[in-house]
C-alpha cells in the first residue's frame, strides 16, 4: 500500500562525522522505504550552505514533493536543550527525539513552531540498508558503526510467543567523565533497581551491570553473567516476559524502549522523560514506576496476573508496528513534514 499518494524524492546528507549508530534508524527506515517503492532515495555528502560542520546526530534532509521542497532536519541527540541551532534556524521542521517543552519554550519564537516529536529511536540496521551505504560509499569508519548494530528483524517477537515467566535488566555503568550527566546519579538508581529484583525474584531475575571497567571496580557484586555481545544480548532481552527499562542519560527514553516493543514483552519503566507524537500511556501500555520497591511491586502484578502480562505485550507490539519500526516511523515522520506544510500555507 502506498504511503504518498504522488512522488517523493528524499536527498539525504551523510557526512564523514555522523554517529550513525544514534542515526542508523532513521538511515534503515529510509532506505528501507526506497526499496519498497514509496521513496526515491538519494544520498549526498555535500553540505548545505547553511550548514557550517557536519552534525554528529542529527540528520539533514530534503522532501521534494508536488515541485516544493522542505528542509527537514531530525534530532536524535539525547539532550533535550541541545540543539543544531544553524539548522534550526533555517530549516521548515525540526523533529526532535528527546522533546520537552520547557526547553523548547526558551528558544527564539521564530523558531519554536519548527520544532516537532520525533519519538523513539534505538540502534538497528538492514541489508537493504547496508546495501545503499555501500553503494554510496559512506565512509569505512562509519559504515562500522552502521553495520554493528543488530538487523532490526532481529529484535522483533510475535506476542503470542512464549516467553520465560522471568525479569530482565541488563544494563551499563557509566564511568565518571563518560558523559556530561550525572552518573553517580544515573548509576546508583540502576544498581538500587539490581539489587531489589535480584532479592525479590531469585532464579527469575536475569541481568545486572555489563562489564565494563567501571562496574568490574564500583559494582563487583552486580554484574550479569550474560553477556554483552549483540546477538547475545538480542536473545537475553526477548526470553523473559517482563522488561525493565530505567531512565536514559539527560532523562532521554533510552533504546531499550522500543527494543523491548519490538519483542513484544510485558514493560516496566520509569517515567519517560520526553513527549512522543503519540502517547505511549502508563497503565495501559505500560507500568510505570520511581522507586525500586514499587518496581517489584509491578513485576510482581505481571508475573501474578497472566491477562494483563499479555494485555501489556499486545499494547507493545501495536505501538511498535504502527509508531517504532523503522518503515513505518520514518514514513509517518515524512508524511507528517508534508502534512505540516499543507496547513500552514
Amino acid at each position: 500500500m502506498k504511503i504518498f499518494e504522488r512522488p517523493v524524492t528524499v536527498t539525504c546528507h551523510v557526512g564523514p562525522a555522523q554517529d550513525l549508530f544514534h542515526l542508523s534508524k532513521m538511515l534503515t527506515g529510509l532506505c528501507e522505504l526506497a526499496a519498497d517503492g514509496q521513496i526515491e532515495l538519494r544520498f549526498t555528502s555535500v553540505c548545505e550552505p547553511s550548514c557550517k560542520s557536519t552534525p554528529e546526530a542529527a540528520l539533514h534532509v530534503l522532501i521534494t514533493h508536488e515541485a516544493e521542497t522542505l528542509h527537514v532536519v531530525f534530532d536524535t541527540y539525547d539532550k533535550s536543550d541541545f540543539f543544531e541551532t544553524t539548522l534550526l534556524e533555517h530549516c521548515d521542521f525540526y523533529f526532535k527525539r528527546s522533546f520537552r517543552a520547557s526547553d523548547i519554550c526558551l528558544l527564539p519564537a521564530a523558531w519554536q513552531h519548527k520544532i516537532v516529536r520525533f519519538g523513539l529511536n534505538y540502534g538497528c540496521r538492514s541489508s537493504r540498508g547496508e546495501a545503499r551505504l555501500l553503494e554510496f560509499q559512506v565512509q569505512q569508519s562509519s559504515l562500522q558503526r552502521y553495520q554493528n548494530v543488530p538487523a532490526f528483524r532481529d529484535f522483533e517477537q510475535s506476542p503470542s510467543t512464549d516467553v520465560a515467566p522471568s525479569i530482565v535488566f541488563q544494563t551499563r555503568a557509566w564511568a565518571p567523565n563518560a558523559t556530561s550527566d550525572n552518573v553517580e546519579e544515573v548509576n546508583e538508581s540502576r544498581a538500587a533497581i539490581i539489587r531489589a529484583l535480584r532479592k525479590s525474584f531469585p532464579g527469575r531475575f536475569h541481568g545486572g551491570f555489563v562489564r565494563n571497567p567501571h562496574a568490574l571496580q564500583r559494582y563487583p557484586d552486580l554484574l550479569s553473567k550474560y553477556s554483552s555481545e549483540q546477538r547475545e544480548y538480542v536473545q537475553l532481552r526477548k526470553s523473559g516476559l517482563v522488561a525493565i527499562s530505567s531512565r536514559g542519560l539527560h532523562h532521554s527514553i533510552p533504546f531499550k524502549v522500543p527494543e523491548n516493543m519490538a519483542a513484544s514483552l510485558a514493560i516496566v519503566s520509569e517515567p519517560l522523560g520526553t513527549e512522543l507524537p503519540v502517547p505511549y500511556v502508563a497503565g495501559t501500555d505500560f507500568l510505570e514506576f520511581r522507586t525500586p520497591e514499587e518496581c517489584v511491586e509491578q513485576c510482581d502484578h505481571l508475573l501474578s496476573d497472566a491477562s494483563l502480562a499479555g494485555s501489556l505485550r499486545q499494547a507493545s507490539w501495536r505501538y511498535y508496528e504502527s509508531q517504532v519500526r523503522p518503515a513505518q516511523h520514518v514514513g509517518n515522520l515524512l508524511e507528517r513534514a508534508l502534512r505540516l506544510r499543507r496547513c500552514n500555507q
